[in-house]
């Protein structure tokens, strides 16, 4: 071997390394301190940035269990020292961090979980904790702790998020999780607009604590997330509006409103088709 090869081995050697260290790092644990918890699932750290604990969805503004949630996890980290903890996905499309948050021993995620301020949501390939957190879901429902003890047995689905279409963001989407503990079979749930457009689910098994996204365009599927075509979710009205979810039989288990945007508590009921 001449010198020459010998210090490019050297070299590629050093980037490599160089490169290995950054990825690690990025995985790496991180020590912070919470200024800030803006609502059961949402913290912001004491540098600016916003953390979105991974696994789990809590209740939106106006849905029961709201403030519960949102004071159970101040009650732990306002002005305190956490860790968080990465996995595949470090950031989400909205810039914040996604990680799960420790507390010492506790882990804050599972514990939102289990005292039924929280269900689980997996989203993407965050899947460290997947029995961990549906062991504590299953847990919640037993105890009927907070959200099971409003939500019935038949709300094996939930609409976790709807967001209709307008000129600055025409992409209409619909997000639905399964609450169930088993997989669960879509065929025949439907979903409905005020208005009586409706869209029957197709023969699909979903995963207990995954989810699925109705969207108005035609996106390709992946291992991670199923995506179903509806054009007619365009039709949800741009300033307030309602989506219902419908079992098999008909019945309402679920429903969604809003108001320009924000989460609105409004008895209404499908117009017939």
């Amino acid at each position: 071997m001449t010198t020459a090869t010998f210090l490019r081995q050297i070299a590629l050697t050093a980037v490599f390394l160089a490169v290995l260290c950054t990825c690690l790092q990025a995985f790496a644990d991180e020590n912070v301190t919470v200024a800030r918890v803006i609502d059961g699932d949402t913290i912001k750290l004491s540098d600016g940035r916003n953390v979105r604990l991974l696994g789990i969805n809590t209740p939106e503004r106006r849905e029961p269990y709201y403030h519960k949630a949102r004071r159970f996890l101040e009650s732990r980290t306002l002005n305190r020292e956490v860790r968080l903890e990465y996995e595949q996905e470090r950031e989400d499309g909205y810039g914040r961090l996604l990680a799960y948050v420790h507390l010492g021993r506790s882990m804050l995620n599972e514990a939102l979980v289990r005292e039924g301020l929280a269900h689980v949501l997996f989203i993407g390939e965050n899947r460290k904790y997947e029995r961990r957190l549906l062991a504590a879901q299953v847990d919640a429902k037993k105890r009927r702790k907070a959200l099971w003890s409003v939500w019935t047995r038949a709300k094996v689905l939930k609409i976790t998020s709807l967001h209709p279409y307008n000129p600055s963001r025409p992409s209409a989407y619909l997000r639905l999780v399964s609450l169930a503990d088993s997989p669960l079979q879509l065929a025949g749930h439907v979903i409905a607009n005020e208005a009586g457009d409706r869209f029957v689910l197709p023969r699909f098994t979903l995963a207990p604590g995954y989810s699925v996204i109705v969207s108005a365009s035609d996106r390709a599927t992946s291992s991670s997330q199923e995506v179903f075509h509806w054009p007619g979710i365009m039709n949800f009205n741009e300033e307030q509006d309602t989506a219902f979810l419908l079992d098999t039989a008909g019945n309402v288990i679920d429903q969604f409103s809003y108001s320009q945007g924000r989460t609105k508590s409004r008895k209404t009921k499908p117009r017939s088709s």
